[in-house]
Order: C-alpha cells, then sequence, then structure tokens
C-alpha cells in the first residue's frame, strides 16, 4: 500500500499518511433497520402490606406476572414478625 508524503513544518521528515477511499453504497440496496438499542425490562413497583395491620411497611420492584408474594416481614407498629401480602397500587 502506497502513502502519501506531507511536508511537516515543525519537523525535519516527512510524514506519511495512507488514504484509504471507501466505496458508495449503491442506493438501491435497502438494508434493515438498525436496532434501538436494548429493551427496558417491565418492572412494576408493588407494596408489602402487613395482615395484621394493613400498614404498607415495604415497597419492591419486581417482574409483572407470576403470584403473588405472602413473606413474614417486621412489623414496626405490632414490633413483631407478620404476614405480609403483595398489594399493587
Amino acid at each position: 500500500m502506497q502513502g502519501l508524503l506531507l511536508e511537516a513544518p515543525w519537523s525535519d521528515r516527512p510524514i506519511r499518511r495512507i488514504i484509504v477511499a471507501f466505496p458508495i453504497p449503491d442506493p438501491s440496496i435497502k438494508f434493515p433497520p438498525m436496532a434501538a438499542g436494548k429493551r427496558k425490562k417491565k418492572v412494576e413497583t408493588v407494596f408489602l402490606v402487613c395482615e395484621e395491620t394493613g400498614d404498607y411497611n415495604y415497597t419492591i420492584r419486581r417482574k409483572t406476572g407470576g403470584e403473588k408474594l405472602k413473606l413474614q416481614k417486621y412489623s414496626p407498629r405490632l414490633r413483631k414478625h407478620t404476614t405480609h401480602a403483595e398489594k399493587k397500587k
């Protein structure tokens, strides 16, 4: 590959530059559209509600679908662990 020799005013040596020519694309060729990036995951915010007091003590983010959660979590009002059920907004 042959390069182009240029004179550099700040140096006593010539600079070699390689110029590459790319072919012009044919407008009759149709390319598929580019992907817009990663898709966002479907995530919803749900509350864990104490079954004894009805307080909204915890919020969690989880994927949509699936069955409702029932967990043993701490209830600050009762100062003990109670069953908390999932409830949407």
